[in-house]
């Protein structure tokens, strides 16, 4: 295996496409619904994330590798030109989507918290310079850009999140279990919001096949990943939870960074900003390097106009919604249902295969 493609940097790849910006927004919305049974939801998303990671490293192994080395999990098991060109193109799509999006949501964080007279396009200028030197770096300098700041910001951001506990209140997370399960059961299409991530598992999963990651291990790796996202989206939404219950959380904009505000030292907040930006720009760069990847493999030659093409798309499709509300309401139901068709096809590949062809 080449260096920066090992089992160890899937998982923080994994974790790192799941935790997403690491802005915590949907926390709100899910409080509203469910309150202290949030717990119920939240468990249900847990469980089918982990399908998810089952299907999807299936098909990676399925794969058959050719001549030509396959960008997504559907280039090695669909014969279909046609077919593999709109879910590639699909991806591709919702790879810039969701790029812009995570941008939009970082940029009106760094507003709210630090710099509220800022323009937006500098701010989405700035957070594409990392990107663009990263697609002129490639593969492996872009893997190891990844892997260099998880430990020291997940170190800091835990830090910062167990300080925050100090004046919870414990009696706000009763009752545990849901009182009205329809408001529960009205959260299922909100799980597709958390689990974005997964997409881009199909255009990372055949990188680590293709250098020797073995099925065990990388199943292993996903799964590591996958929990380690799962337990800190947890451990958000009980800071949360026990710092201001059920009813003001639900009406914060940002509730994480509230309950660091919160503590004596207020101006603890500016430096939960740091792993928060981190982890914003780590997104933008899975999801904008995961579109260029897809344009790369049909362009077949690296050029600066490619990249600045799919930089400039990022920022203009951030920059185009007039408030977060348009955002969500433009883009999530597109993601939403990109989503849906990546991973009905990935099982049916997965179910043609063990029962149709008895692979």
């Amino acid at each position: 295996m080449l260096k920066q493609r090992n089992r160890n940097v899937l998982m923080i790849l994994i974790f790192e496409s799941l935790v997403g910006p690491g802005t915590f927004e949907w926390i709100p919305y899910w409080l509203a619904h469910s309150r202290t049974g949030v717990w119920a939801p939240f468990l249900m998303y847990v469980l089918i994330s982990a399908l998810v990671a089952w299907v999807l490293v299936s098909v990676t192994f399925r794969m058959e590798l050719g001549p030509i080395r396959p960008v997504t999990i559907f280039n090695g098991l669909i014969q279909t030109r046609w077919l593999v060109w709109t879910l590639n193109g699909l991806l591709f799509m919702f790879c810039l989507a969701q790029a812009s999006s995570a941008l939009r949501v970082s940029m009106n964080l760094i507003k709210y918290i630090a710099l509220p007279y800022t323009p937006m396009a500098v701010l989405a200028g700035l957070a594409m310079v990392v990107t663009l030197q990263l697609f002129s770096g490639g593969l492996d300098a872009f893997l190891r850009y990844q892997a260099a700041l998880f430990w020291p910001t997940i170190t800091i951001g835990l830090m910062m999140l167990l300080l925050s506990l100090g004046v919870s209140d414990r009696e706000n997370l009763l009752p545990l279990w849901p009182v009205h399960w329809h408001d529960v059961f009205g959260l299922f299409p909100q799980f597709g919001y958390l689990m974005t991530g997964w997409c881009l598992a199909a255009v990372y999963l055949p990188v680590f096949r293709l250098a020797g990651v073995e099925r065990a291990p990388m199943r292993r790796r996903v799964l590591s990943g996958f929990l380690m996202a799962a337990a800190l989206q947890a451990l958000n939404l009980f800071v949360v939870l026990v710092d201001f219950g059920p009813y003001e959380g639900a009406s914060l904009y940002w509730p994480v960074f509230e309950a660091v505000r919160m503590q004596p030292e207020g101006r603890w907040v500016v430096l939960f900003l740091l792993p928060v930006l981190v982890a914003s720009t780590s997104a933008i760069n899975l999801y904008t390097f995961a579109a260029y990847r897809i344009a790369l493999y049909y362009r077949r030659k690296r050029t600066v106009l490619l990249g600045m093409s799919i930089a400039l798309t990022v920022m203009g499709l951030s920059l185009l919604p007039v408030s977060m509300q348009t955002l969500f309401h433009q883009y999530v139901w597109v993601l939403n249902g990109i989503e849906i068709i990546v991973f009905a096809t990935a099982v049916f590949l997965v179910f043609k295969q063990r029962i149709w062809e008895g692979g």
